[in-house]
Formats: C-alpha cells, structure tokens, sequence
C-alpha cells in the first residue's frame, strides 16, 4: 500500500518560499543575513530567522537581479552541503566568481527537472501542482 506524504509550503524571511516533501527541499529566495543591505533598507523590526540544514536534496532557486534575493553566505553554505543553486543567467557569472555550483536558466522558460519527482508523482497529477512547476499535460 503506498502512502502519501504531505508538502509543506512554509513562508521565509524577506519574499523567500520553501517546499517539502521527504527528503527533497525546494528554497525560493532564501534570506538570512540583512546586514548587507542595512544601509539601504534600515535595520529589519524582526531578526530574520536562520534556514535549518537539511538532511535531503535541496534545490535554491534565485528568482531575479535584486541583491536582496541572494543571500551569499547562506548560498555557499547550501552549496557546500551538495545542493544546487539555479538562477538568471545574468547573474550567474557574478554567483560563480564567488566559489558557488550555478546552473544558470531564463528563469521565464525554465522548468526544473526533477522536482514533480520531488514532490510525488500523485501530486504530479493535480493541475495545481502542474501549474507550479511548469509541467505539460504530457509530462505525467
């Protein structure tokens, strides 16, 4: 009999997301650290809480140009713990200059694979979940 798992879809510091199920971690955006961007933004009215190790895969997706969505030093400590780090191709000349992994992607036609895989193949199926992460009717 299989059983099903649950996603968890959980809000993050700053506009980051984080998805999971089992052992595989999706991170949209990740923020830990304002310090860099104090000066431009203020000091945050609330610490920002720490993103937790993960013992499963994790896939990082930076989404856009703004600095504020690359928290480097948490970048390079989910990169050194084996996961992979997507991002505009724009950007990733200056993410790679640093030491990290980048898989860089036109983040507007980009389809991770993997990830329904990820996410359960029952879950594949629901038109949400195809929504979300850019599957065809055909990739089921």
């Amino acid at each position: 009999m299989q059983t099903s798992s649950q996603i968890s879809v959980r809000r993050l510091n700053w506009a980051g997301v984080e998805i999971v199920r089992d052992q595989q971690r999706i991170v949209i955006d990740p923020m830990e650290n304002a310090e860099p961007f104090e000066h431009l933004l203020g000091k945050p009215r609330h610490s920002l809480e720490p993103i937790p190790d993960f013992t499963g895969t994790t896939v990082t997706l930076i989404t856009h140009l703004h600095r504020d969505h690359c928290d480097r030093r948490l970048l390079k400590r989910l990169d050194d713990r084996g996961g992979r780090l997507i991002t505009h191709r724009s950007i990733a000349p200056e993410l790679s200059s640093i030491g990290l992994t980048v898989e860089p992607a036109d983040l507007r036609n980009t389809k991770i694979r993997g990830i329904a895989e990820a996410l359960g193949r029952q879950h594949r199926d629901s038109a949400q979940a195809r929504e979300m992460l850019g599957l065809s009717q055909r990739a089921r």
